[in-house]
């Protein structure tokens, strides 16, 4: 009876040890505080750089892996210097053309926010904000969160527009497109370890979108 005892006190020693090193290693918040009325910065692309300030990297992404031969550039990611938003001298582009060998098919652009995979707690904050520019089309921006499994995340649609425009998206306004296993957003926002830019609808015959100065608020 004492030898079942200890075993069971071990057992419980060890859950709550895992317990708290998940939440050491894997929940982080950005660095300044929405309280102290200052947006944190995402990406400015500024000196040409695709990592985030968090020490995440962009990338591009396409529709291959589901057996589709939609094309994204550039690819492999890398900021495009010109005219940038605000008079910036880079600015994150996605060009490409979208197909209907795979049903679904789209292109995208996107980064993981910290570089190992980690988390971050955003329900504080009151939303996204970034500037965009194009070709008049619709377009998802996606938030990634590590609690949706199925890719079915909270999104919003947008329209790039020929000129340079500020697009300010409060966290409330994200919405799941419903295919997949419904979440709840508060919860998912703790979650937070990603951004997606991505094409709506197919054959898309010609895509051009830009995105610059990306912030939470």
């Amino acid at each position: 009876m004492l030898k079942k005892y200890f075993k069971v006190m071990l057992l419980m020693l060890a859950f709550t040890l895992s317990l708290s090193c998940v939440e050491k290693q894997t929940v982080k918040k950005p660095g300044e505080s929405p309280e102290a009325g200052k947006a944190v910065l995402i990406n400015d692309f500024e000196g040409g750089s695709s990592q985030t300030p968090f020490g995440g990297s962009w990338f591009s992404y396409n529709d291959a892996a589901n057996g589709g031969d939609s094309i994204v550039k550039p690819n492999p990611f890398g900021p495009i210097k010109g005219d940038g938003a605000n008079g910036s001298s880079y600015f994150a582009q996605m060009t490409g053309t979208v197909t209907t060998k795979f049903q679904y098919g789209f292109i995208g652009i996107g980064c993981d926010i910290v570089s190992n995979l980690s988390v971050m707690d955003i329900s504080s904050y009151n939303g996204i904000k970034f500037f965009t520019r194009g070709d008049g089309k619709s377009y998802s921006v996606k938030l990634r969160t590590t609690n949706i499994k199925d890719f079915d995340y909270f999104s919003y649609t947008f329209t790039a527009p020929e000129k340079w425009q500020e697009v300010k998206i409060p966290l409330k306004s994200f919405k799941q497109e419903g295919w997949g296993q419904k979440k709840i957003l508060s919860d998912s926002l703790k979650f937070f370890n990603g951004i997606q830019f991505q094409t709506i609808g197919q054959p898309i015959s010609s895509v051009r979108l830009e995105i610059d100065d990306i912030y939470l608020y």
